[in-house]
């Protein structure tokens, strides 16, 4: 089975959408990715950052997101300061939004690579690829239900 095709089965529905993103990295003029890195934009990553992660399997982002807003909001409770807290969500927004698809062919790429090298047979790589690779409905809402309870919680002890 060729390597794209990997690709497809692990990203899934979505996947012509991020090759397309991917292709459009790889392209770039040396120049334009003095400028851009391997970086291209993604408004989902941008809006619902720690969500978005969970939703396509990367579970170590979306904590990662989490607890550096955790941390914040404690920090911002403790100073009584909000405005800080607001440019922080931006910056930390705009950063998920540059760079969610290059994280994501990573961690695509970082997934297929450890399984396809597991030495099972190629029904066995493709079952699995297909069970670990897709999106998680249910792993973005129990992030969602985690980081609401937290920021419950630090108001509750912010008061």
């Amino acid at each position: 089975m060729e390597h794209e095709d990997l690709l497809r089965l692990f990203v899934g529905k979505n996947y012509e959408y991020y090759a397309a993103k991917w292709k459009l990295v790889e392209q770039r003029s040396e120049r334009a990715e003095k400028w851009f890195g391997k970086d291209s934009w993604n408004w989902a990553a941008f809006f619902i950052g720690f969500n978005w992660t969970a939703y396509r399997g990367m579970y170590d982002y979306s904590s990662i997101l989490i607890f550096f807003l955790v941390i914040h909001l404690v920090l911002a409770l403790w100073t009584r300061g909000s405005d800080e807290f607001n440019v922080v969500h931006v910056i930390l927004a705009f950063i998920y939004g540059v760079r969610g698809n290059s994280r994501y062919k990573l961690h695509v790429e970082k997934k297929v690579k450890e399984i396809t090298s597991s030495g099972a047979s190629a029904e066995a790589i493709r079952m699995r690829i297909a069970q670990e690779g897709g999106t998680n409905l249910g792993a973005a809402a129990g992030f969602t239900a985690v980081m609401i309870i937290l920021m419950m919680l630090i108001g509750a002890f912010g008061k």
